[in-house]
């Protein structure tokens, strides 16, 4: 038995009377009676507790310090815990069922680093004397910061290193971070109210990446942060139906429905930009500043990057003996035609720190500003102009086309020349504007041939998630087979180069996305490979390496039927790790069954089989094959009563599974099934999911007119 609590953001009402606003902060006593054998957990430490007339406990606890009502937090369960005491007596638990409390280590050594650099940080400790991190296994948020009692679903705070993958770890470091940076960002310093959301998701999110750098500086995590973090958000930001970061609410539903990327990771990217151009030891005096007043000023610059939606692109044209800046708003589709000028105060212009390096000089990294309209840069010599540095700021760079091409022959060259972020940002930027229409793809694709050589895993992961995009939108099309050979030549040298390269985290991370892209390409050795390690692990239980995991589950499942589709199945049942399970729910969903995909989706409406927590997760997972993608949108379309009923009320569960199973629709068909549908039987809490997926939709089948045969007569002409 178990109860936890998840007050956030107006649930604290559910529980008691209260004036349920994160501006009205009061302090809390809180008693809970439970039965013996059970541990109660609150924000503050139990003072005392005393046996109830009929044989349970009593658990009274400290009082509160001043705080929102949202933070408050209780948990009663049988759990055990791995404990450390700093010297001034403040307390750090991490809590997990005692067949998972190996499990814990990770959580907790890092969480203690973390307290130490986040108190040197900010110069001021917690106010709270302890802080206990519980693990519950089903939790409906990732993670939760309530004040002195922070709750995880499993995978956001457990780690097995013989189990869990080199990825689970880097995001139960990353988690952990966020919630603890809460404890001076959104606790201790509150928002007023919801509209500045982004204040306390924002600075939480990059404070996470600063404490990381801190700890681990080998992991290079400001780089990977461009490609996990700020590319995604880029595309749903390039929407006409974005928002800005700070956006009015009116009632609790524009509440739920503000816990987007937006708010976490728009929010963060603009801070980093801020980190960047007035430096960390500033930037840290400001966010010290906040923490003890409540108040951040950041001007007229960031108002430009907060309070409007979208982002910019930065043209870069050649005029001989010097560089024309000019800015103007990035849509992915339709740019400037879709959108009033005048509904902004600042007509969709911002205030752009552009910095830049040349060929002349690749490490001297220069900044200018683009106030709002146009500005010019020296030329130094002939040769490459490489613009945002590091992809520090929030836009992206268009350039000329014989720029594009200086630059793609400097990566075939030495693509080392540019840092990774670098590399990633050219790539990701050059499939957007060909996305946007806005570039050939014939530029985009050339760039790309480099890759042969590339060995770190930010620019592939750059590489592959524009490719996720152009494999799902062709991939009931004929180009799909000449896109599928491009793609194993690009890789087949990679694999091979890199099978066995598995030292450090980073090496890792690449190990794991070239052997599922090399197997999803059909690169023979590697599907022989995952083959091979499947069939051992199904028939004599050998072990293969973590970070294989996910690919060796997949192509087993993919390449098998019944039986293997229900090995995994109950092997996802009966492991103890929960980061294991998550893979292996991954892999069911390669099947190339059709009734084993409509098994497998119909069971989220089973909570013995699929958990609450776990739907919204699942359905992501069918949008990596074309029969899965067809068949989740044919669930959602006639099952839409059903997911209503179930999930309306939850804006988390309803905005993920709209948009997942929407992301490759692209014909008109299918288009005006889903108006019709959402029109006639509009979600409880997630309308704005639904104008963002048709209008995602439009421009999908857009990109279909203007550049399937483009891309089909490049991949002809260059692979066939």
């Amino acid at each position: 038995l178990l109860a936890s609590s998840q007050l956030q953001s107006t649930d604290a009402r559910r529980v008691f009377p209260c004036f349920d606003e994160p501006d009205f902060k009061a302090t809390f006593k809180i008693s809970i009676t439970h039965q013996p054998g059970y541990q109660a957990f609150s924000n503050m430490p139990a003072v005392h507790t005393t046996t109830t007339a009929d044989g349970w406990i009593r658990s009274d606890f400290d009082i509160t310090p001043k705080m929102s009502t949202y933070i408050l937090a209780f948990v009663v369960a049988d759990f055990r815990s791995r404990n450390h005491t700093f010297k001034n007596g403040y307390s750090l638990r991490v809590w997990a069922r005692p067949d998972a409390y190996a499990q814990t280590e990770h959580g907790l050594n890092f969480a203690v680093k973390t307290y130490i650099f986040f108190t040197d940080y900010f110069g001021i400790p917690d106010v709270v004397p302890k802080a206990d991190h519980v693990a519950v296994p089903d939790f409906s948020a990732g993670a939760m910061e309530n004040w002195g009692l922070v709750i995880y679903r499993e995978t956001a705070l457990l780690y097995d290193p013989l189990v869990s993958s080199s990825s689970n770890k880097y995001m139960v470091t990353l988690i952990v971070a966020h919630e603890i940076a809460h404890t001076w960002f959104g606790n201790m310093a509150t928002m007023r109210w919801w509209d500045d959301l982004w204040l306390n998701e924002g600075f939480a999110s990059i404070l996470m990446y600063i404490a990381m750098d801190h700890v681990y500086p080998e992991w290079n995590v400001f780089a990977i942060q461009v490609v996990e973090d700020i590319f995604p958000v880029m595309v749903k930001d390039a929407l006409i139906t974005s928002h800005p970061v700070s956006t009015e609410i009116k009632d609790p539903t524009d509440i739920q429905q503000s816990f987007d990327s937006i708010s976490y990771n728009k929010g963060m990217a603009v801070l980093r930009m801020l980190r960047s151009f007035i430096g960390p030891s500033n930037f840290r005096k400001g966010l010290q500043w906040y923490a003890v007043n409540g108040t951040f000023v950041i001007g007229r610059i960031m108002d430009t990057w907060t309070r409007q939606m979208g982002y910019p692109m930065v043209h870069v044209v050649d005029r001989g003996g010097y560089y024309e800046l000019h800015q103007s708003r990035f849509l992915l589709h339709d740019n400037g035609t879709q959108y009033n000028a005048s509904e902004t105060p600042y007509g969709y212009k911002w205030y752009i720190p552009f910095t830049y390096v040349t060929q002349r000089k690749p490490q001297d990294v220069k900044i200018t500003w683009l106030d709002m309209d146009s500005t010019s840069i020296q030329k130094d010599s002939k040769g490459w102009l490489l613009g945002n540095y590091e992809y520090t700021g929030f836009f992206r760079v268009l350039y000329e086309k014989p720029m594009w091409g200086q630059l793609a022959d400097q990566l075939h060259k030495d693509h080392t020349v540019f840092p990774e972020a670098s590399r990633a940002g050219l790539i990701g930027d050059a499939f957007s504007f060909s996305r946007a229409n806005l570039l050939n793809y014939d530029v985009t694709l050339n760039l790309t041939r480099y890759l042969k050589a590339e060995k770190s895993y930010v620019p592939w992961r750059a590489f592959l998630d524009s490719m996720e995009f152009l494999r799902g939108m062709i991939s009931t099309r004929a180009a799909y087979v000449h896109l599928q050979r491009y793609l194993r030549r690009l890789v087949e040298p990679v694999f091979n180069n890199t099978y066995s390269q598995d030292t450090t985290l980073r090496e890792r991370y690449l190990r794991r996305v070239i052997l599922s892209i090399a197997c999803d390409v059909g690169v023979t050795h590697a599907v022989e490979t995952a083959k091979r390690l499947f069939k051992n692990w199904m028939e004599v239980g050998q072990s293969h390496p973590a970070d294989l995991s996910l690919p060796v589950y997949s192509v087993g499942v993919r390449e098998g039927g019944v039986e293997e589709w229900d090995f995994v199945w109950n092997k996802s049942q009966s492991t103890k790790v929960a980061s294991e399970r998550d893979m292996m729910m991954e892999a069911l969903a390669q099947t190339q069954k059709s009734f084993l995909l409509w098994r497998y989706i119909q069971w989220i409406f089973d909570s013995d089989k699929i958990k609450m927590q776990d739907v919204r997760v699942v359905i992501s997972y069918f949008t990596k094959t074309p029969l899965a993608r067809m068949v989740s949108l044919q669930f959602l379309m006639s099952r839409w009563d059903e997911m209503n009923r179930r999930f309306g009320e939850d804006a988390f569960v309803m905005r993920e599974v709209i948009q997942e199973v929407t992301t490759y629709v692209n014909t008109e068909f299918q288009l005006h099934q889903l108006e019709r549908l959402f029109h006639e039987k509009p979600p409880k809490t997630a309308s704005k999911a639904t104008e963002n997926a048709l209008a995602l939709i439009r421009a999908n089948i857009d990109w279909m007119t203007q550049n399937y045969d483009k891309i089909d007569n490049w991949l002809q002409n260059n692979f066939t």
